[in-house]
C-alpha cells in the first residue's frame, strides 16, 4: 500500500484509473447531468499549480468539499484502481489521453470532460475502457509509447492517510 503522503509535491502530469461498479447518472458541473457506464475509466490531468501531484490527487480523492474539476463529480462514485504520474516538466495529459485511446476497445467520454481549457483540442480527458483493464496494462502501454516520460505507477493509494 502506498500512502498519498508519498506522492511527490513536484509538478507533473497524472492519470487516475477508476472502476465504476454500476451505470450511473450524475451532475458534472457546467456539463450537466451525464451518464456513465459500468466499467473502467482513465482520467488524465496535469498538476502544475501549488501542491503539485500530491495536492491535486488529494483534492480529487476528497469525499467532501469543493468540486472544482469535472473529475471531482465522478470520483465519489468510483473505486480508485491506481494512479500513474510523471514529473516531466511539460504537460503530458493530452499525449497520454491520445495514447490511451489507441488501446483496444476504448472511447472518449463526454465532450469537454476535463478538456474545456485544453490547448490541444482534445475531445475529452476521460477515457472509457469497454473491457476491464489492469493498472499494469495501462502503465505498460504508456511506458512503451512515452519512453521519455518516466511513468510511475501507484497500484493503490490509501486516501485516508
Amino acid at each position: 500500500m502506498r500512502l498519498i503522503a508519498e506522492l511527490p509535491l513536484s509538478k507533473g502530469s497524472y492519470a487516475l484509473l477508476m472502476h465504476l461498479d454500476q451505470a450511473i447518472k450524475c451532475s458534472v458541473g457546467c456539463l450537466g447531468e451525464q451518464k456513465f457506464e459500468k466499467g473502467d475509466y482513465a482520467y488524465t490531468g496535469s498538476a502544475f499549480g501549488p501542491g503539485g501531484i500530491r495536492g491535486r490527487i488529494q483534492h480529487h480523492l476528497r469525499t467532501s468539499g469543493l468540486l472544482h474539476w469535472h473529475i471531482d463529480y465522478l470520483m465519489p462514485h468510483t473505486s480508485l484502481k491506481g494512479v500513474l504520474y510523471t514529473n516531466a516538466s511539460v504537460p503530458k495529459e493530452c499525449f497520454w489521453v491520445t495514447v490511451l485511446q489507441e488501446m483496444a476497445d476504448t472511447s472518449p467520454v463526454i465532450k469537454g470532460f476535463g478538456s474545456s481549457d485544453c490547448h490541444s483540442k482534445c475531445m475529452s480527458h476521460l477515457i472509457y475502457f469497454k473491457e476491464l483493464v489492469t493498472t499494469r496494462m495501462v502503465w505498460h502501454h504508456l511506458s512503451i509509447l512515452d519512453p521519455d516520460g518516466d511513468v510511475i505507477l501507484c497500484d493503490y493509494l490509501d486516501p485516508t492517510i
